[in-house]
């Protein structure tokens, strides 16, 4: 069950129709880094750490309000953006590991360096379900801004 979803995920980000969501994504990664650099550059901070949801929730609600008028679902959309925004939160916590194996204790680095691949993988799954969730959102909002748009705005006296 489990791989047979992932599977489809996984087909889905290669699919020509969620090339959009793909790179609204993978946008996002800059902005994200550069929000949350602050954080992995702390020197008191040993191990731990903090990450900027905003360039993730930006693109959820982007994807959403793209995909809205589109065959493809904006949920499935949103959580392929937000897989592809992962990218940034493994690359703040690779750098979060570095500073933690250099600044802190050997027991903490080798349990940082042990929790790796379990901490990508769930950031992962919160980002592409943050994602999907933003675009949900967006989708609803995009609707309703439509809706305004198209009854025209009334007469105020």
């Amino acid at each position: 069950m489990t791989l047979s979803w992932l599977r489809r995920v996984a087909d889905d980000g290669a699919d020509e129709s969620f090339r959009t969501a793909v790179l609204v994504g993978l946008v996002s990664v800059p902005f994200t880094v550069a929000l949350s650099w602050e954080l992995v550059a702390d020197e008191v901070q040993v191990a731990g750490g903090a990450v900027s949801g905003l360039p993730l929730v930006g693109a959820g609600l982007l994807v959403g309000s793209l995909y809205r008028t589109r065959s493809a679902e904006s949920s499935r959309a949103g959580l392929i953006a937000g897989l592809a925004a992962s990218v940034g939160v493994a690359i703040l916590y690779v750098l979060n590991l570095l500073t933690t194996a250099i600044s802190a204790s050997t027991g903490v680095a080798v349990v940082a360096v042990l929790a790796t691949p379990i901490v990508v993988v769930l950031g992962g799954a919160l980002c592409g379900f943050v994602g999907m969730f933003s675009a949900m959102v967006g989708e609803w909002a995009a609707g309703q801004g439509s809706r305004v748009f198209a009854s025209g705005v009334p007469n105020r006296k």
